[in-house]
């Protein structure tokens, strides 16, 4: 209790962490996205390594969205997909702010809005990966 995660992935003093990145080292994923509840804005935030393919991806999600995408240059040290790329060679990792100010138009709950929004990330994600 009291440790923060997302910001503790280089050491992983935690069990769930321990045990994530085992099974992460066995399945060496191509692609490692880490969705995180972040900034207060109108606009998702995406993190990505710079790495070759990384605005290819960009502009998929934006095709899927219904509302802005922000690319970020780097992800912050310590981050699990700046790890992932690094320590586990999976090719390309991404860290997603996806901080809702308001629900979408079509769903009724914020909970929906989520559901949705995971939908369209994971759209954009897949046609990407199949893309490049």
């Amino acid at each position: 209790m009291g440790v923060n995660l997302s910001d503790t992935w280089d050491t992983r003093p935690c069990p769930e962490q321990q045990m994530l990145w085992k099974l992460l080292g066995e399945i060496r994923p191509n692609l490692l996205v880490s969705l995180h509840n972040g900034r207060h804005r109108s606009e998702m935030d995406q993190f990505d390594d710079g790495g070759p393919h990384a605005s290819a991806v960009n502009e998929h999600l934006r095709e899927h969205l219904g509302f802005g995408l922000v690319e970020r240059d780097a992800i912050r040290g310590g981050r699990l997909a700046t790890l992932a790329v690094e320590d586990l060679r999976a090719g390309q990792g991404y860290l997603t702010e996806t901080l809702l100010l308001e629900k979408l138009p079509e769903a009724s709950t914020f909970r929906d809005s989520y559901l949705e929004v995971g939908r369209q990330l994971a759209r954009g994600y897949v046609e990407a990966m199949d893309e490049i």
